[in-house]
Protein backbone atom coordinates (compact mmCIF):
# COMPACT_ATOMS: atom_id res chain seq x y z
CA UNK A 1 0.00 0.00 0.00
CA UNK A 2 2.91 2.69 0.86
CA UNK A 3 4.79 1.53 -2.65
CA UNK A 4 2.34 3.26 -5.22
CA UNK A 5 2.50 6.52 -3.48
CA UNK A 6 6.19 5.94 -2.63
CA UNK A 7 6.75 5.55 -6.46
CA UNK A 8 4.36 7.97 -7.83
CA UNK A 9 6.34 10.53 -5.97
CA UNK A 10 9.75 9.63 -6.36
CA UNK A 11 9.56 8.25 -10.37
CA UNK A 12 6.00 9.17 -11.98
CA UNK A 13 2.65 8.25 -12.62
CA UNK A 14 4.29 5.14 -14.62
CA UNK A 15 5.88 3.43 -12.36
CA UNK A 16 2.88 3.64 -9.88
CA UNK A 17 0.98 2.25 -12.44
CA UNK A 18 3.42 -0.98 -12.96
CA UNK A 19 3.52 -1.08 -9.37
CA UNK A 20 0.02 -1.38 -8.81
CA UNK A 21 -0.27 -4.06 -11.64
CA UNK A 22 2.08 -6.10 -10.22
CA UNK A 23 0.70 -6.06 -7.25
CA UNK A 24 -2.74 -7.15 -8.34
CA UNK A 25 -1.68 -9.95 -10.42
CA UNK A 26 0.41 -10.98 -7.49
CA UNK A 27 -2.83 -11.14 -5.45
CA UNK A 28 -4.86 -12.93 -7.78
CA UNK A 29 -2.01 -15.79 -8.48
CA UNK A 30 -1.88 -16.04 -4.10
CA UNK A 31 -5.92 -16.02 -3.93
CA UNK A 32 -5.55 -18.58 -7.03
CA UNK A 33 -2.97 -20.99 -5.46
CA UNK A 34 -5.10 -20.69 -2.11
CA UNK A 35 -8.19 -21.69 -3.56
CA UNK A 36 -6.50 -24.38 -5.34
CA UNK A 37 -4.61 -25.70 -2.17
CA UNK A 38 -8.81 -26.32 -0.90
CA UNK A 39 -9.17 -28.76 -3.25
CA UNK A 40 -6.39 -30.61 -4.39
CA UNK A 41 -2.82 -31.35 -2.86
CA UNK A 42 -0.42 -29.10 -2.94
CA UNK A 43 1.58 -30.53 -5.78
CA UNK A 44 -1.26 -30.52 -7.83
CA UNK A 45 -2.37 -27.35 -6.89
CA UNK A 46 0.43 -25.70 -7.72
CA UNK A 47 0.05 -27.21 -11.54
CA UNK A 48 -3.17 -26.09 -11.73
CA UNK A 49 -2.26 -22.40 -10.69
CA UNK A 50 0.56 -23.07 -13.22
CA UNK A 51 -1.90 -23.48 -16.19
CA UNK A 52 -4.00 -21.02 -15.26
CA UNK A 53 -1.22 -18.34 -14.72
CA UNK A 54 -0.16 -19.25 -18.29
CA UNK A 55 -3.76 -19.26 -19.75
CA UNK A 56 -3.70 -15.64 -18.71
CA UNK A 57 -0.44 -14.62 -19.83
CA UNK A 58 -1.55 -15.98 -23.36
CA UNK A 59 -4.79 -14.22 -22.98
CA UNK A 60 -3.44 -10.69 -21.72
CA UNK A 61 -1.31 -11.17 -24.88
CA UNK A 62 -3.75 -11.86 -27.32
CA UNK A 63 -7.21 -10.91 -26.54
CA UNK A 64 -6.21 -8.02 -23.12
CA UNK A 65 -9.86 -6.76 -23.45
CA UNK A 66 -10.93 -10.63 -22.27
CA UNK A 67 -8.43 -10.67 -19.38
CA UNK A 68 -10.52 -9.91 -16.41
CA UNK A 69 -13.74 -11.58 -17.36
CA UNK A 70 -11.75 -14.66 -17.29
CA UNK A 71 -9.94 -13.49 -14.31
CA UNK A 72 -13.23 -13.14 -12.72
CA UNK A 73 -14.53 -17.00 -13.68
CA UNK A 74 -11.90 -18.64 -12.76
CA UNK A 75 -11.48 -17.26 -9.33
CA UNK A 76 -15.93 -17.47 -8.85
CA UNK A 77 -15.36 -21.27 -10.09
CA UNK A 78 -12.34 -22.26 -7.95
CA UNK A 79 -14.31 -20.43 -4.90
CA UNK A 80 -17.82 -22.24 -6.14
CA UNK A 81 -16.00 -25.81 -6.09
CA UNK A 82 -13.70 -25.10 -2.90
CA UNK A 83 -16.66 -23.90 -1.07
CA UNK A 84 -17.39 -26.88 0.70
CA UNK A 85 -13.78 -28.67 0.89
CA UNK A 86 -11.92 -29.12 3.89
CA UNK A 87 -8.51 -27.31 3.80
CA UNK A 88 -5.92 -29.05 2.70
CA UNK A 89 -2.94 -26.72 3.65
CA UNK A 90 -1.36 -28.76 6.30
Amino acid sequence: ALAVPGCWLIAGSVAAAVVTAVSGAVLLLLALRVLAYCLHGKRFADLIVSIFAGLLLFLAYFLPIALPFLAVAILWQLQHRARTKTWLLA
